[in-house]
Parts: C-alpha cells; sequence; structure tokens
C-alpha cells in the first residue's frame, strides 16, 4: 500500500477519537515533541506541514453555529513541499505531498499542479526584467 494511504489511515483513526479520552499520541506509537507557542503537541516526521492555533472564544458563534474561530500563531512546512509561499507537487516528491480529508472515511489527494498559461508569461517576464537588472 502506499505510505499516503497509510497516513490517511492513520490520521482517519486518530481523528475520530478524542483526546479527552485517549492519549492518541501514545494508542498509536507517534513521537511528538512541544510546539514552539502554547506548547500543544506537534508530530515529529511524516509531517508535509503543521499550524498552530489560539482558540478566540467566541461562545454566541460556537453554540449557535458548531464552529470555532482561532489564530494561526506558529507554522512551518516541509520545503521539499513547500517553497516561497507555494505547494510544489512533483513526481520527484510524491510521497511527502498532502492529502485531505474531506469528512467520514473520504480524502483527497492532489492530482498535480498546474499554471494557467498567463501566469506562466508573466514569471517569464518577471525572470527576463531580473535578469536586465543585473546585467
Amino acid at each position: 500500500m502506499h505510505s499516503r494511504h497509510c497516513a490517511a489511515g492513520l490520521t482517519h483513526a486518530v481523528g475520530s477519537q478524542s483526546s479527552r479520552t485517549v492519549d492518541k499520541f501514545a494508542q498509536y506509537g507517534l513521537n511528538a515533541r512541544s510546539g514552539p507557542v502554547p506548547g500543544m503537541p506537534l508530530p515529529e516526521g511524516g509531517c508535509a506541514a503543521w499550524l498552530e492555533y489560539r482558540l478566540i472564544r467566541e461562545t454566541h458563534i460556537e453554540d449557535a453555529y458548531d464552529t470555532c474561530f482561532s489564530e494561526v500563531v506558529a507554522a512551518a512546512a516541509d520545503e521539499r513541499v513547500f517553497q516561497q509561499g507555494h505547494w510544489r507537487f512533483r513526481n520527484d516528491n510524491l510521497d511527502l505531498q498532502t492529502s485531505h480529508h474531506v469528512g467520514g472515511a473520504s480524502f483527497v489527494k492532489p492530482g498535480g499542479m498546474f499554471m494557467p498559461q498567463s501566469a506562466l508569461i508573466s514569471q517569464l517576464h518577471d525572470a527576463s526584467a531580473a535578469m536586465t537588472m543585473v546585467n
């Protein structure tokens, strides 16, 4: 089985239990380290990116709409798949690509990235302008 499927299975299993009733890291043999800001446990390895949040309490919104708000206070991503603020999914980094849980036991994965021709032309123009400035 491809490692992405294994990771999705682990994500589903861990996400299907409450940390109020079980130590998920111990139960599933996950190594963790403390996050840099609030110190929440973060997985060591096997993770393309992580975000650490601070909960913003809005009791009415939580009760009325079963949702919450948070502020990202720390983040990191593996540079092999995330560079200069953009995901870079290529054939040489398939095992590092993200899978996204969309509900139930369903996950989606990148089917490949592409840029519209206008974006490619813009990048070529920018590169050309940068080379002109150097000369």
